[in-house]
């Protein structure tokens, strides 16, 4: 199928008895910003072997991963586990090889969709590449109550009426590389993003930078002014981030003169008319007007109106800013 790169799947010291694909266009997104899922198509294509030879993929532990770290710790989310249902995952067949299409599901939180899609535009391709990691659990299968054209193929002692059914037993070791899976960005915007709700719920993550001269980590900070917000304290919560731009503004030596706008832009080396001067400008002078509000309520009747909305709002505002003054 177009876009999938098969890859062997190995037993014992090398012996190939099939391959496994991912196919990247049929990648779906499930479950809503409740209970978000990646659905991952895998397609199963075991080699032919003799009947009394037969071999099956009994269960597969799996899990995702960006980059060579392809290792439980450095896993997207928490592993799954397909075990065998009604029939084995895959299995091989006498008279050629033979393909079984097994779904992958795994269950993500709202920050491990955003990390997937942070590091989707990375790179600046917005091509999503996912590594998945295998361990199939591969079995010698010997099969009874099988009934042909002739009847039963060999005497039963167990009544025909109770099925098919198998003896496995399991191989010491079976090897497959990490699955590549590459995912444009049309099946990432349009299949996958929309079923995990991230269209209609996003995470903000913000990152903090470490502790600056004569105070503490930003992210204490932060969190002072966080944990105002939960409690509905919401004049302290914003007067808190004044205390975090007066930290910045303390760190870069920012006088009235050379405000904080003027130092970035001299050591980003912006243009005199680089339009990021008077963003950053406008941005640190208008929360800054409303974080001391709380701090100097005299003559502002409208302080004791703050409501949550509003609280939240600075808070993510002035975090946003720290993120930016720290890359």
């Amino acid at each position: 199928m177009t876009g999938m790169q098969p890859t062997p799947i190995y037993l014992g010291s090398g012996k190939m008895i099939g391959s496994v694909g991912i196919d990247p266009a049929r990648v779906q997104g499930v479950g809503g910003p409740v209970s978000p899922q990646l659905v991952l198509p895998a397609q199963f294509v075991m080699q032919a072997t003799p009947k009394d030879a037969a071999l099956a993929v009994t269960s597969i532990a799996a899990h995702i991963f960006l980059g060579n770290d392809a290792t439980p710790a450095g896993a997207i989310c928490r592993p799954i586990y397909v075990p065998s249902g009604e029939r084995f995952p895959a299995y091989s067949i006498p008279s050629g090889s033979h393909e079984s299409q097994v779904e992958l599901r795994f269950f993500l939180t709202p920050a491990e969709v955003e990390r997937l899609d942070r590091h989707r535009h990375r790179d600046g391709t917005d091509q999503l590449v996912l590594f998945v990691a295998l361990q199939p659990q591969v079995a010698a299968i010997r099969t009874y109550n099988e009934f042909g054209p002739s009847g039963p193929s060999a005497p039963q002692p167990w009544d025909l009426n109770f099925g098919l059914f198998s003896e496995a037993m399991p191989f010491w070791q079976s090897q497959v590389s990490p699955v590549r899976v590459e995912i444009e960005p049309s099946t990432w915007v349009n299949k996958v993003l929309p079923g995990l709700g991230a269209d209609r719920s996003r995470l903000v993550e913000v990152s903090f930078p470490p502790a600056l001269p004569d105070y503490p980590a930003a992210a204490a900070q932060f969190d002072k002014a966080r944990r105002a917000l939960d409690q509905g304290r919401y004049g302290d919560s914003i007067s808190d981030c004044r205390g975090i731009l007066k930290m910045w503004e303390k760190h870069f030596e920012a006088t009235r003169r050379k405000p904080v706008a003027e130092v970035l832009a001299e050591r980003r080396a912006w243009a005199t008319d680089d339009v990021r001067r008077r963003f950053i400008d406008t941005m640190w002078k208008e929360i800054g007007i409303v974080a001391n509000a709380p701090h100097h309520p005299e003559g502002r009747p409208t302080v004791e109106l703050f409501t949550e909305a509003d609280a939240r709002l600075v808070l993510l505002l002035t975090a946003t800013l720290c993120e930016y003054l720290a890359a």
